[in-house]
């Protein structure tokens, strides 16, 4: 009976012992998904366009000629006016050579295309102030010169041309014209046309005649009035 009992109680330690094993095993050592890393995500970074850089209307003490260079689409016109008509328009990049510029800040160039008769200052093309064209070089040495006005027709000289005071070639000469000169006209009388000089590279104060044979014209000149001498 005694034995019987120890036996027992020694079943029920041992059920004890494996009991307190089994409490004491390391759990898993594994990450529940949830707390897994992502995984980090790549992006392609396009490139930046970078706009031309040009530098503002200055005189480097470097000197060299006056360039212009567009930094974005500008309007170029046929005068140097802002309701004048366009004559293109200069890309972004796209560089320029002035040569004049107007007493208000207009910049003249010569495109370099075919102008027909096209002399002096009306074979330039004109970029309006305040657009978005750089300057760089000697551009100190620029011509000043005033546009010709626009809805007016002109006489621009391609040789020396004289002027005379009624349309008859033995009446008083009142101007000579230059090469590359210019005038309005505002009449005609037979073979003659009527100029004024108070619209003029010349800034004269009169009008005068000169002979048709010399009507090389710009602008606006089908309807010109006939004019009693």
């Amino acid at each position: 009976m005694r034995k019987a009992i120890e036996i027992f109680l020694l079943s029920v330690l041992l059920l004890l012992l494996a009991a307190c094993t089994l409490g004491r095993q390391p759990a898993s050592t594994a990450l529940p998904a949830a707390a897994t890393e992502p995984a980090t995500a790549t992006f392609e970074v396009a490139p930046t366009q970078t706009a031309v850089s040009v530098p503002p209307l200055e005189t480097p003490t470097t000197g060299g000629p006056c360039v212009g260079v567009a930094s974005a689409t500008t309007n170029i016109y046929q005068r140097p006016f802002p309701d004048a008509d366009l004559f293109g328009v200069l890309a972004a990049g796209e560089r320029i050579q002035p040569s004049a510029v107007t007493a208000d800040g207009w910049i003249g160039f010569d495109p370099g295309v075919a102008q027909a008769a096209n002399v002096g200052v009306f074979r330039l093309r004109w970029i309006q102030p305040g657009e978005t064209v750089g300057f760089n070089g000697d551009c100190s040495t620029l011509l000043v010169v005033e546009g010709p006005p626009i809805g007016v027709c002109f006489l621009m000289a391609m040789e020396q041309i004289t002027v005379y005071a009624a349309p008859d070639s033995t009446s008083g000469e009142v101007a000579v014209l230059q090469p590359e000169d210019y005038a309005a006209v505002v009449g005609r009388n037979e073979s003659w046309l009527l100029l004024d000089f108070n619209t003029s590279s010349l800034g004269l104060g009169l009008q005068g005649w000169v002979g048709s044979e010399f009507a090389n014209l710009n602008g606006p000149c089908e309807a010109l009035p006939e004019i009693a001498p």
